[in-house]
């Protein structure tokens, strides 16, 4: 009989990122395969009056509950609030606890034994987030905690950087029945989508760019985007481009579904969630070699890797995608669904059960 764990994830301040919704499905996974879980994690400070009015006064709109992603998924999440950590008094008496931030991995390395063994969900290297304390964050990868990582840049930075060999490598995947299209032609008015978002690590200042040379070459293009964040002035939206803020989750795929390529010009990730979002929805890709993109793209397979702020590669490799014959644009479709549906969530799953079960067998082993 297989054994039942008690799990406990620990989060800094939960949120509708996409790292967060990686979580909250290996947490669904592990709950409906019949393992205790819990996600503990700190309350975001209400704003004050002031801020509220401010916001008010901006346009602001409301966030979504931060969360979300663990609603969707059924899983109830503790919020500690008015403090600055979880500590033993916050979490209860478990097989494993995971840390998954850096703030978080600080608190797991505190904890009582008796919390579980200390493990580290490594979805980022987080020294390369804008204001964090970078040898605090390197710290968290220096301490015995046992790694869980999501692609081969990240398991070869801690191998290679802080010599420790994580328990497991296991990709992300996407939901199929969430993200998917019918097999489609490309469009008579070619149409070009990217996520907005306003930290510099997104790289929208370089797809801007790009999407001015582009148009350039293709004066009607059609330009689709969403986003978590507002646009502001700092960053304006191309003219004439359809934006959405924060779309329903399930119509999020109709965004990727109206494109003949999608552009993504990070500057960091640590994997690309949008990736292979857009590539289960026939949309061939042009992105920066970051997070799993060596991973999951092959020049002109599922579409092309460019530099990192490089907007005249990324225009010209968008370029390329648009203006190749029907037939050639066709294969890349299939190629970039082929790609995103050979794997799903039930596999990384299954693989993240079985690197909880081998972290607790071999404390267990080790303690005996």
């Amino acid at each position: 009989m297989k054994k039942i764990l008690k799990i406990t994830f620990l989060m800094f301040r939960p949120s509708a990122a996409g790292g967060d919704r990686v979580i909250s499905i290996y947490a669904r996974y592990l709950k409906q395969h019949g393992h205790s879980v819990e996600i503990v994690g700190l309350a975001t400070p209400r704003p004050s009056f002031k801020q509220s009015i401010k916001n008010l006064y901006r346009g602001k709109r409301r966030e979504p509950s931060p969360t979300l992603h663990f609603e969707n998924a059924g899983i109830n999440v503790r919020l500690v609030k008015n403090s600055d950590s979880v500590t033993d008094d916050n979490i209860p008496d478990a097989d494993v606890v995971i840390g998954t931030y850096w703030l978080t991995a600080e608190w797991v390395a505190q904890l009582n034994p008796s919390k579980g063994v200390k493990a580290y969900f490594v979805q980022a290297n987080e020294s390369k987030f804008p204001g964090v304390d970078i040898d605090r964050v390197k710290d968290t990868y220096r301490k015995p905690l046992k790694k869980i990582t999501i692609s081969k840049e990240i398991d070869d930075l801690m191998r290679n950087e802080f010599d420790d060999a994580p328990v497991a490598l296991i990709h992300n995947s996407v939901d199929h029945q969430q993200f998917y299209a019918q097999p489609r032609a490309k469009n008579a008015i070619p149409t070009v989508g990217f996520i907005y978002h306003n930290s510099s690590l997104k790289g929208v200042d370089t797809t801007l760019k790009a999407i001015e040379a582009i148009r350039d070459k293709i004066p009607n293009l059609k330009i689709v985007s969403f986003g978590a964040c507002v646009p502001d002035k700092t960053l304006p939206l191309p003219a004439g481009c359809d934006f959405q803020f924060h779309p329903q989750q399930n119509d999020i795929r109709k965004f990727y579904a109206r494109c003949d390529v999608w552009l993504s010009a990070s500057r960091y990730e640590g994997f690309g969630l949008p990736l292979l979002e857009s590539m289960a929805c026939r949309c061939p890709v042009v992105t920066t070699n970051v997070g799993a993109a060596q991973d999951l793209v092959t020049d002109g397979v599922q579409g092309y890797i460019v530099p990192i702020d490089d907007s005249e590669a990324l225009a010209e490799k968008a370029l390329k995608v648009l203006t190749v014959s029907d037939d050639d644009w066709q294969k890349m479709s299939d190629n970039a669904h082929e790609t995103a549906t050979r794997y799903n969530w039930d596999d990384a799953g299954a693989l993240f059960e079985a690197a909880l079960f081998k972290i607790v067998e071999e404390n267990r082993n080790t303690e005996q």
